[in-house]
């Protein structure tokens, strides 16, 4: 499920990335349809002050959730980038919302969740025979935390989130070890013997929020517990 995820970002990056976006008439029709999660992925009851920034070149209008659902008629055929935000949330950015919606379509589900504060207890990595392993411990009451990320910098010690990245999906005290195949990822890419990977391991919560960024041109994962980081964690190619 995961790599569709980012299958669909890509693919949504690509549209963006479009100088001319499809029209798809004079005006029309969007609803934003608002779900709030805490950390761990519970659904929150509605709460008032969720606010929807609609940006043009020429000007922004803000709009404010009165309900779970958001719906905007005749909206004039612009290119549009659109904020959503809530104090306590981490904040949303859909690029080139008519590119979105040619996705998407006209009812776009959007999801707001608090900002992970989750630590990570432990993390190592090494390279065994034809894979390489990587070990993530978390808290004992938090065993079944939803999600933590890699990110694989293969240029310079593992500071920064510019470059390739995985996700990795149930961790536990009993299972908390994850392998992949060292040839796969030389292949991907495009790595040689004597070549060293640095990593560094975040967590984060709700998949859901990851989006690119048209104008950074990087991946943004807004949940994301940057004081969680362990780095300095590398392994040759053997």
């Amino acid at each position: 499920m995961i790599k569709n995820s980012v299958y669909l970002v890509m693919v949504l990056l690509l549209f963006s990335c479009n100088k001319k976006e499809e029209s798809i008439g004079p005006t029309f029709d969007v609803t934003f349809n608002l779900k709030l999660k805490d950390q761990f992925g519970t659904i929150l009851p509605f709460q008032r002050g969720t606010k929807l920034e609609l940006a043009s070149a020429k000007d922004t209008t803000v709009y404010y959730f009165q309900s779970n659902k958001l719906e905007l008629k005749n909206v004039k055929s612009e290119v549009y980038n659109v904020i959503i935000s809530k104090p306590g949330f981490a904040t949303y950015k859909i690029f080139s919302l008519l590119a979105y919606m040619h996705f998407w379509g006209s009812n776009l589900p959007i999801e707001l969740s608090e900002p992970c504060t989750i630590p990570l207890e432990s993390a190592s990595v090494s390279a065994i025979g034809a894979n390489y392993v990587l070990t993530l411990k978390q808290r004992d009451d938090l065993i079944e935390y939803p999600s933590t990320i890699v990110y694989y910098n293969l240029n310079h010690p593992a500071d920064s989130m510019h470059y390739f990245y995985f996700y990795t999906y149930g961790f536990s005290e009993s299972t908390n070890q994850q392998t992949y195949s060292l040839d796969a990822f030389k292949n991907a890419h495009r790595l040689s013997s004597g070549d060293i990977v640095y990593l560094a391991v975040y967590n984060y919560s709700n998949s859901t929020m990851i989006y690119e960024d048209a104008i950074l041109n990087k991946t943004i994962f807004p949940t994301i517990n940057i004081s969680s980081k362990i780095a300095d964690l590398s392994f040759v190619i053997p």
